[in-house]
C-alpha cells in the first residue's frame, strides 16, 4: 500500500506546471517555520499558477490529504507546520500583476515579499500599510492568512482593512473570486455565511475583545464592519483553514512625508507602561517597547553594540515614539512637547532624546526590529521561547497586566523579555524555559494557561498579531465562549466539510500546546571544531529559530546562494534546520545532505555577522565536512586544495610546469573527471618566482614596525600585490618585515580538512609568539582566519591581525596628499560611470580604467564585511587621493575553491554575473580577495587588481 508521500509522487507529480517534491530533505526543510513546532509534511508543491493549486487541492480532497498554504515561513505560532501537502507560493507565484496609483490599489500574487512590493510602490509615494518587523521576508499571502499588522497599527488597520478582492481556491478545488455579498440575498456558501453572521451580530459584538489588536479566531467583527459582507475580511486571519489565496487586490496608502522620532528611557518597566496612555494623548503613529534583556543581548553583537552603548546604563526599558504628518510642524511640536515634559526625570522618564537624522532613526529601528532574533541568540538549553508572546490588552491596563505577567513568571521560577507594540497594548513576551524535558514543557503549559486567563481578565486577547496556530488555538474557546467558538466550527464546516485545509489551526480539538515541539538533540555532541564557551555542535545548529531573515534580497551579503536560487535549502535557515534534524536522527546524515545542503554553502560568513542570532553556517559547514571526512575519507579534490601551501616549497620550474600542464585539454579533462575541478574554468597559474623569493635582495629591518603576512595566494599567484604593499607601507613611514613560510590554514579549513588546518595554524601561531607589532594581511580571508577562526581550532586569536586596507583606512589621510574622507558605516555604493582612459592591462584584457583621473570600483571581500571592514578599502584609497566607490551586492560567487568545483560552477557564475551587472562599462575594478579577482576578471574580460596595487601606482 502506498504512503501519502508515495501517492503524491506517483499521481500528482507530472500533472502540474510547477514542481512536486517528495524527497526527505525538502520535507525536512518545511517541517518548521519560525515557531517552536515541527511536523514533517507529506510533500511540497511549488505552484506556478492558480490551475496548479486547483489540481493539487482536488487531488488532496480525493485522497483525503491535508493541504497547507505557506508563504515565507515566518509564522510564530506554528501555522505553517503540519502533516499536509505544503503549497509554497514564494518560489514562482510572486508577481506584482498591476499597480493603479490613481486608485491606490494593486494586484499581487501571494508570494510577493512585502519589502519588495513597497520598494516598487515608493516612486508613486505609496505603500501597503501593515508593517511587520519581518517585512523583508514575509509575503502578502502570509499576511492575509495571519491578518498581519505592525508597528504603525496606531494609525493603520490590519491587513483585512486593505483587502478589496481575493481569488481563492476552496476545499473542493473550485476557484472563486470574492466580491461583496448582500447580508440577506447572497447565493452559495458565502451567502449562507453572510446570513449566519448577520443573525449573530449581537453575539459577536458582546463577546469580542474591545481592542484593535485582536487576530485570534475568525475575523467575524471585521466581516461585520461593512455595509456588505466582504468574504476577504473573513478569510484574513483564517490561517489557510477556509480557503487558499492565489491573487489579491489590495488598497494602498500614502507614505507620510514628515516624521519625528523620540527615544524615552525608564529605570523601571512598570514606569514605561504607565507612561504609554499619556503618550497616546500626543497622537503618535508608533509607541514601541524595548527592555534591558534586549539591550544586554544587543551589546554582545557587533552590529548593535554601538547603538546600545549610547543608552543610559541604568535604563530598564525604552519607548521608541514617532509622529507622522503631511507637514513638519505638527510632528515636530508633538515630539518637542513629549521630550520637554519628560526631561529632568519627570513623568517617570529618566532620559529623553529625539532625532531627525535618518541614519540615527534607522539604527534605532534596526535594533527594535531585531528583537526576536537577538533573543534567540542565547546558546543554551533554556531559551526565550514564543508561546505567550502575542497577548494584547487595552493600553490603559498595560501596567497592571505586565505586573501580573511578571508574577506568573516568578511563580514558575523564570523570567522573560518584554518588547513590542506598547501603543496598541500588544507586547511580545518570551519566557526563558528549557523545553527539552518534561518539567520545562509542564512549565510552558502552566504559564500559557495562566497568561490566557490574565489577558482575558484585563479585557484583552490571547493573540494580538501572530495568530493562533498550534500555540493558541487550544485557548480560542476559552477566549470567546461556546457561542462564538461553535460559530467558528460552523463556518469551517461550511467552507471545508472534510477538514483538509490546514487542520488543527483555529478550530481544533487539540488541548496540548507542547505537542509537536522541535526536536532538540541531547547536549554534549562533540564536534571537530570549537563553537565557543559551552556551545557544542547541537547548540550551534539550534541557534536558528527560523525567522527567515536570511531569505532577504535586501542590502547586505546574506545569503548569496539563496539570493541566486530562491531555494529554501540554499538559505542559512534551511541548512541549519537540516543539520539539526540530522543530529537528532529525523533525516539521514548522508551524501544527499552533504551534497545538496552543506557543500553549496560558500562560507561567506555573512550569516555569522548579519543574523542577529549569530547562526554561523560557514563554521557548521566546516564541522560537517570534517565529520564526513572522518567517516568516509577525504576526497582527492579536498586533499589537493588543503595541500596548496606545499607548492610554495617546490621548485619554481615545477610550479610553472604544473600550471602549464593544467591548461592542456587532456589534463583539464582528467582534472575534471578525477578531481572534480571543472574543465570550464582554467586553474590559476602559479608563478615561477614567489613573493618570498623576490625578497632575497630586500633589506630586512632589524626593528620592524609592522609585519606583512605573505599568504599562500599572494605568494604563489600575485607576488606583485606583495611588492606593492611593501612600497605603500614604506611610503607611510613604516618599516615592514614580511612573514614568509607561514600558513593560516584557510585553504584546508574551508574544505573541512581540520587537522591539516590545525597543524598549519599551530606552527604559525608558535612562530608569532612574543610579537606585538600589527600583523597586516593582503588576503582578507587569511586575516579573518587568524583573527576569528583560530579559536575554533583550539588556538588563541591574534588580536593584532588586521586586513591591510582596513589598517590604512584607520590611519586617515596620507602625507602624500588626500581627498576629504567622510566616514560611513558601509561606504557609499558606486553609482557614477567610470571613465576608461588609463593604461592598458596585460594579455587579452580590455584596457584598465584610470585610478587617478577616473574612478575605481571596489568589491569588498565577504569575510572583510563579516569582520566589520566593509568600505575600508574605499576609505583607504579615497584618503590617498584615489576616487573610488564600493560595488554594491553580495558574494562574487568564487568563494575560494567553490567556483572551481564542477558541481558548483554554474551557480558560481550566476552569482558573479549578478554582481557584475553593477559595473559600468569600462570601469576599473579592484578586489582584495584573490579568488574574487579571478572571478571578476573572467566575467568582465579585463584585469582586476588588488587595491594595494592602485595605491602603489599613486605612490609612484
Amino acid at each position: 500500500m502506498l504512503t501519502s508521500t508515495e501517492k503524491v509522487a506517483r499521481h500528482l507529480a507530472g500533472t502540474l506546471e510547477g514542481e512536486v517534491r517528495t524527497d526527505t530533505l525538502t520535507r525536512g526543510l518545511y517541517a518548521t517555520d519560525a515557531s517552536l513546532y515541527e511536523i514533517l509534511p507529506v510533500a511540497v508543491v511549488l505552484p506556478r499558477s492558480q490551475e496548479d493549486v486547483v489540481r493539487t487541492v482536488r487531488f488532496c480532497a480525493r485522497e483525503g490529504m491535508a493541504v497547507l498554504p505557506r508563504g515565507g515561513g515566518t509564522s510564530l505560532a506554528g501555522q505553517t507546520s503540519g502533516e499536509a501537502v505544503v503549497l509554497d507560493f514564494t518560489r514562482h507565484m510572486d508577481r506584482v500583476v498591476s499597480v493603479d496609483p490613481a486608485a491606490r490599489t494593486c494586484v499581487v500574487e501571494p508570494g510577493v515579499v512585502l519589502s519588495r512590493l513597497n520598494a516598487g510602490l515608493a516612486p508613486h509615494g505609496l505603500k501597503f500599510a501593515p508593517d511587520p518587523a519581518s517585512a523583508t521576508q514575509c509575503v502578502i499571502g502570509g499576511m492575509i492568512g495571519n491578518n498581519s499588522t505592525g508597528c504603525h497599527s496606531l494609525v493603520h488597520d490590519k491587513t483585512d482593512g486593505y483587502l478589496r478582492m481575493l481569488d481563492l481556491v476552496l476545499a473542493d478545488g473550485s476557484a472563486v473570486a470574492t466580491g461583496p455579498v448582500p447580508w440577506t440575498g447572497g447565493a452559495g456558501v458565502f451567502g449562507e455565511i453572510a446570513r449566519t453572521l448577520h443573525a449573530s451580530r449581537d453575539l459577536v459584538e458582546s463577546r469580542y475583545p474591545r481592542i484593535h489588536r485582536n487576530v485570534s479566531g475568525y475575523n467575524l467583527r471585521g466581516a461585520l464592519s461593512d455595509g456588505e459582507f466582504n468574504p476577504a475580511r473573513l478569510l484574513a486571519g483564517s490561517e489557510g483553514t477556509l480557503g487558499i489565496v492565489t491573487r489579491a487586490t489590495i488598497a494602498l496608502v500614502r507614505v507620510p512625508p514628515c516624521t519625528e522620532t523620540a527615544l524615552l528611557f525608564y529605570a523601571d518597566l512598570g514606569e514605561a507602561m504607565r507612561d504609554v496612555p499619556r503618550l497616546l494623548e500626543s497622537r503618535p503613529s508608533v509607541v514601541e517597547l524595548m527592555d534591558r534583556t534586549l539591550f544586554d543581548l544587543a551589546a554582545r553583537h557587533p552590529d548593535y553594540a554601538s547603538i546600545v552603548a549610547a543608552f543610559p546604563a541604568s535604563a530598564a526599558a525604552a519607548l521608541l515614539v514617532e509622529w507622522d504628518g503631511d507637514a513638519p510642524d505638527a510632528p515636530r511640536a508633538a515630539a518637542d512637547r513629549v521630550v520637554r515634559e519628560r526631561s529632568g526625570s519627570r513623568g517617570g522618564c529618566m532620559d529623553a532624546t529625539r532625532s531627525t537624522d535618518p541614519h540615527q532613526r534607522k539604527r534605532w529601528w534596526t535594533l527594535r526590529k531585531s528583537g526576536l532574533p537577538l533573543l534567540a541568540s542565547r546558546a543554551s538549553d533554556a531559551k526565550h521561547i514564543e508561546f505567550v508572546e502575542d497577548t494584547a490588552v487595552p493600553a490603559d491596563r498595560l501596567a497592571e497586566y505586565v505586573e501580573g505577567f511578571q508574577g506568573i513568571l516568578r511563580r514558575h521560577g523564570t523570567s522573560a523579555s518584554f518588547w513590542g507594540h506598547a501603543g496598541p497594548g500588544c507586547l511580545h513576551v518570551r519566557p526563558l524555559i528549557d523545553v527539552r524535558g518534561a518539567p520545562g514543557r509542564d512549565t510552558m503549559r502552566a504559564i500559557a494557561s495562566e497568561v490566557a486567563d490574565l489577558a482575558i481578565s484585563h479585557g484583552g486577547t490571547i493573540s494580538g498579531e501572530h495568530g493562533d496556530g498550534q500555540s493558541r488555538s487550544p485557548f480560542v474557546r476559552r477566549l470567546y465562549g461556546d457561542g462564538i467558538a461553535d460559530l467558528f466550527v460552523s463556518i469551517k464546516r461550511a467552507l471545508d466539510p472534510a477538514g483538509i485545509l490546514n487542520p488543527g489551526k483555529v478550530v481544533t480539538g487539540e488541548t496540548d500546546i507542547a505537542r509537536n515541539l522541535r526536536s532538540f538533540s541531547s547536549p554534549g555532541i562533540p564536534g571537530p571544531i570549537d563553537f565557543g564557551p559551552q556551545i557544542d555542535l547541537s547548540h550551534a545548529a539550534e541557534l536558528c529559530h527560523g525567522c527567515g531573515g536570511c531569505r532577504t534580497r535586501e542590502a547586505g551579503v546574506m545569503c548569496p546562494t539563496f539570493r541566486a536560487t530562491g531555494e529554501e535549502i540554499q538559505s542559512p535557515r534551511g541548512r541549519a534546520n537540516l543539520l539539526r534534524l540530522a543530529l537528532v536522527g529525523k533525516i539521514p546524515d548522508d551524501e544527499a545532505l552533504r551534497r545538496e545542503a552543506v557543500d553549496f554553502c560558500v562560507g561567506c560568513k555573512a550569516c555569522a555577522r548579519e543574523c542577529p542570532s549569530g547562526v554561523d553556517v560557514a563554521r557548521l559547514r566546516v564541522a560537517w565536512r570534517a565529520r564526513w571526512h572522518e567517516r568516509h575519507g577525504t576526497p582527492l579534490r579536498e586533499r589537493a586544495i588543503a595541500a596548496l601551501p606545499a607548492w610554495r616549497g617546490r621548485p619554481g620550474w615545477l610550479r610553472a610546469a604544473a600550471s602549464g600542464v593544467s591548461r592542456l585539454a587532456l589534463a583539464r579533462w582528467a582534472i575534471d573527471a578525477f578531481a572534480g575541478l571543472t574543465s570550464r574554468r582554467p586553474l590559476p597559474a602559479m608563478r615561477r618566482r614567489t613573493f618570498a623569493s623576490r625578497l632575497a635582495l630586500t633589506a630586512v629591518p632589524e626593528r620592524p614596525s609592522v609585519f606583512l603576512w605573505a599568504d599562500c595566494f599572494t605568494d604563489l599567484f600575485d607576488p606583485e600585490a606583495g611588492e606593492a604593499a611593501l612600497e605603500v607601507l614604506r611610503s607611510e613611514g613604516e618599516s615592514p618585515r614580511v612573514l614568509t613560510g607561514l600558513c593560516c590554514g584557510r585553504a584546508a579549513y574551508s574544505v573541512g580538512c581540520v587537522e591539516e588546518a590545525r597543524a598549519q595554524a599551530r606552527a604559525s601561531s608558535q612562530a608569532l609568539q612574543g610579537s606585538t607589532q600589527p600583523i597586516l594581511f593582503l588576503e582578507p580571508s587569511c586575516a579573518t582566519m587568524v583573527a576569528q577562526e583560530w579559536p575554533s581550532l583550539g588556538l588563541q586569536a591574534v588580536a593584532q591581525a588586521r586586513d591591510l586596507l582596513s589598517s590604512l583606512a584607520s590611519r586617515g589621510m596620507s602625507s602624500r596628499g588626500a581627498v576629504e574622507l567622510r566616514p560611513s558605516d558601509e561606504g557609499p555604493v558606486f553609482a557614477a560611470r567610470a571613465t576608461n582612459t588609463g593604461p592598458s592591462g596585460r594579455g587579452n584584457h580590455a584596457p584598465l580604467g584610470t585610478t587617478c583621473e577616473g574612478s575605481l570600483l571596489l568589491h569588498d571581500h565577504c569575510h572583510a564585511r563579516a569582520a566589520g571592514w566593509g568600505g575600508k578599502a574605499e576609505a583607504a584609497l579615497r584618503a590617498r587621493g584615489i576616487p573610488a566607490g564600493t560595488l554594491g551586492g553580495s558574494c562574487c560567487g568564487m568563494a575560494g575553491s567553490f567556483g572551481y568545483e564542477k558541481e558548483h560552477y554554474d551557480l558560481s557564475m550566476a552569482m558573479g554575473r549578478s554582481l557584475a551587472q553593477g559595473v559600468p562599462a569600462g570601469a576599473a575594478v579592484a578586489a582584495a580577495g584573490f579568488s574574487c579577482r579571478t572571478q571578476l576578471a573572467r566575467i568582465l574580460g579585463r584585469e582586476v587588481l588588488h587595491p594595494i596595487r592602485h595605491l602603489a601606482r599613486r605612490v609612484s
